[in-house]
């Protein structure tokens, strides 16, 4: 039976590709030129197909004419091209459209998939729509050409939380050079500043059993959460925790929850959809890591794993310009060791320079994956905060400091070395609008500290104000 297919591509090439394409597997064409003809076309008739791509939406898109193509009439597909962007993926399958084809796939893809879309009805469940199954696919494949980690940690979440319709979650990556789980993304009721909130108040050691299991943990209601958690979150009801495998590889886990705000609780089926979808994503996340990792080497620095000066060079002016492109905030936190000069001293540089690399580390853990630990210079390091305010860059010193401070160094050699540090806070635009404005403010403030108290932190003076004889500090 030869079916009907509407096309909205802006793109003339385009255009002809896919009439070509609908006429080579037996479709009847029509070309709609905007928002008005389709509204008065899908009134007349419903087609069994109505493609259309992202530039053509972005004039003539309008819930009146995706009433009429999915309403009380026979439901038609709605298919939307556009660029390998999951992003954009999830924008327009949120807004009714039935699945999303890259302009990059083959003809021969682009015609299994219609003639699939005809043949094969998605097997549908109570718990789990036709869009969720859809969506799941889409993520699948364009995400297979994404190698930068962040993007892909960043919209995996997203797209996790919306397949389990979970309302918190975060991503937790294995870095095996400190032998601990990482919070690479995390989402709350707002976004968290402290990046231990990811976690979800189970410990290290329980998330890495759980991980080395290798089966994902359904926690079914708020009893067994407070039973098996050493610090339970008040707002979590119900949990699932799934590993990421790629084959013998552990990557990490995937954490979701479902607040008390919601009577709803998680069953068997959404635990398989959420395994079956983090089974597909754990090669695309293992072939980034790589990707990163080989990236890195040359921003990285040699001692303590830390960005190198380099690497800020070039990353703060990116991100102060993103901050001022979207209006956002970005914060720095300058820090400088306050004793080190002694243990170089008294121990030796070797013991001088694994103090450091435990300090970096320490540091490290303590912050979001999207914010960036430098190594300065020397015993100097520098915390540049993304879309980070004052008040979240004071806590996030705050934080670090208390890790330098709330245990020994260098135990493991049998030395025990406390160490302190002196911090100064700047942040975009209010201490500087430049990459040197913000670092003269940042470094000046953490100059004041180091030639007073030390082991404190002070926030930058704003442009144009001149500097206080009596700095505010936070002290120890």
């Amino acid at each position: 039976m030869m079916q009907d297919t509407y096309l909205g591509v802006k793109d003339p090439r385009e255009c002809h590709r896919w009439q070509t394409l609908c006429h080579e597997i037996g479709h009847r064409v029509e070309i709609i030129g905007d928002n008005e003809q389709a509204r008065e076309r899908l009134n007349q008739h419903v087609p069994d197909f109505f493609i259309t791509d992202v530039e053509w939406l972005e004039q003539n898109f309008d819930h009146s004419w995706m009433k009429s193509l999915k309403g009380s009439r026979k439901v038609g597909y709605w298919i939307v091209l556009g660029p390998d962007d999951v992003a954009l993926a999830v924008r327009w399958i949120k807004s009714g459209a039935d699945t999303y084809v890259s302009t990059k796939w083959s003809d021969e893809q682009i015609k299994e998939i219609l003639t699939r879309l005809h043949e094969e009805e998605p097997v549908l469940s109570p718990l789990v729509s036709r869009k969720d199954l859809v969506l799941l696919q889409v993520i699948r494949e364009i995400s297979r050409n994404l190698d930068d980690l962040e993007t892909l940690l960043n919209l995996s979440m997203d797209a996790t939380l919306e397949i389990s319709r979970s309302d918190y979650g975060s991503i937790l990556i294995y870095q095996p050079d400190i032998g601990a789980l990482e919070v690479r993304q995390q989402r709350g009721p707002s976004e968290p500043v402290d990046t231990t909130w990811g976690l979800f108040g189970f410990t290290q050691t329980q998330l890495m059993q759980w991980l080395s299991e290798g089966e994902p943990r359904l926690i079914v209601d708020r009893e067994q959460y407070e039973t098996l958690c050493e610090q339970p979150n008040p707002d979590v009801r119900t949990m699932v925790i799934a590993p990421v495998l790629d084959g013998p590889d552990r990557l990490g886990l995937i954490l979701l929850a479902k607040s008390m705000d919601t009577k709803d609780m998680y069953s068997r089926l959404e635990v398989d959809i959420i395994r079956a979808f983090v089974q597909d994503l754990a090669p695309v996340i293992r072939n980034a890591m790589v990707h990163a990792r080989t990236q890195a080497l040359n921003y990285k620095d040699d001692l303590t794993d830390a960005f190198n000066r380099r690497y800020f060079e070039q990353y703060l002016p990116e991100e102060i310009k993103r901050s001022e492109r979207y209006g956002t905030n970005l914060s720095i936190i300058f820090l400088d060791l306050d004793n080190l000069k002694g243990v170089n001293e008294k121990f030796g540089h070797l013991m001088g320079s694994k103090t450091l690399q435990e300090i970096a580390h320490r540091m490290i853990l303590a912050v979001r994956g999207s914010d960036r630990v430098v190594r300065y210079g020397g015993d100097e390091f520098c915390i540049i905060l993304p879309e980070t305010d004052i008040e979240g860059a004071q806590q996030v010193a705050e934080r670090i400091r208390q890790e330098i401070i709330s245990r020994p160094f260098l135990t493991a050699e049998g030395l025990g070395i406390q160490i302190t540090a002196s911090f100064g806070i700047a942040t975009f635009p209010t201490h500087g609008r430049t990459k040197d404005e913000l670092v003269e403010a940042a470094d000046r403030a953490m100059y004041e500290i180091k030639m007073t108290s030390k082991n404190a932190i002070k926030v930058a003076e704003p442009i144009g104000k001149t500097p206080s004889s009596h700095p505010t500090e936070a002290s120890p």
